[in-house]
């Protein structure tokens, strides 16, 4: 596994250099989250209002910015309104940094069941918010919603948590708590629910298209340490399911062993 990360970081680190200027913004507030407080400078209140339940005073332990060029370039790109568009240039300030910090942004659906998180992780439009709303119907409440759509995946003392975030998803589907990660599943559309294990060099390419890759190159090479060590430790599984409701069945009797 390890060969195939050092080998792709070596192709993406042709050209990338440190990125870390600092611009000032107009007011600052700090999160909690993950375990880290974060200060974000910003100069729109939108995500102000979206970091609500996190908000803390704290000293933070780094702090994000961007500029008014990166917030105009990604409105423009993507028909943003520019306060949306300065927050999606935040989320990628702080994801940007994370691996320092032995963290980094997962775009997946994470259940907390019984205690422990379960992600589930597919490419926009397979239907993992249908999955996990079947899991909310089925199991009641058994289970929490942790993030709906980018949580933070930690390492702490060898062991991935995985953190409720502000950014959860247009369902808003969401908690600020935390718990120990227990399993990560692929979900493909299929005309029969079926689950089987899958190892870590099949799930590596999968797992690259879910994740932010840093532009720093230290932060790159620690991300990508980090997903060896993730791929690694944790039990892997890919689903293909139907939208019926036994689909969330089928997906826990074998990733929660039930």
């Amino acid at each position: 596994m390890r060969f195939f990360l050092i080998e792709f970081f070596i192709r993406r680190s042709d050209g990338i250099k440190d990125r870390f200027g600092a611009v000032e913004g107009n007011d600052m507030f700090t999160i909690s989250v993950a375990g880290l407080n974060i200060g974000i400078e910003h100069r729109f209140n939108y995500i102000l209002r979206e970091c609500g339940p996190y908000l803390t005073e704290k000293e933070p332990d780094f702090r994000v910015f961007t500029t008014p060029e990166k917030v105009i370039a990604e409105q423009r790109d993507f028909g943003e309104r520019r306060s949306r568009a300065e927050s999606i240039c935040l989320q990628r300030e702080i994801a940007e940094r994370l691996p320092a910090y032995d963290a980094f942004v997962f775009h997946a659906a994470i259940l907390k069941i019984d205690g422990r998180a379960y992600a589930f992780t597919a490419p926009s439009g397979t239907g993992k918010t249908t999955h996990i709303l079947q899991y909310l119907e089925r199991f009641g409440d058994r289970v929490t919603v942790l993030n709906g759509d980018k949580p933070i995946l930690r390492r702490t003392d060898g062991e991935f948590y995985a953190y409720g975030t502000p950014w959860n998803g247009k369902e808003r589907l969401g908690a600020n708590t935390s718990a120990p990660l227990c399993g990560i599943c692929f979900l493909e559309r299929g005309e029969q629910n079926e689950i089987d294990e899958l190892d870590g060099q099949s799930a590596l390419p999968r797992m690259m298209r879910q994740i932010y890759l840093p532009q720093d190159a230290r932060n790159c090479l620690r991300m990508l340490e980090l997903l060896d060590a993730l791929l690694a430790r944790t039990p892997l599984y890919l689903m293909h399911c139907d939208p019926t409701p036994n689909a969330a069945e089928v997906s826990f009797r074998k990733m929660c062993r039930e």
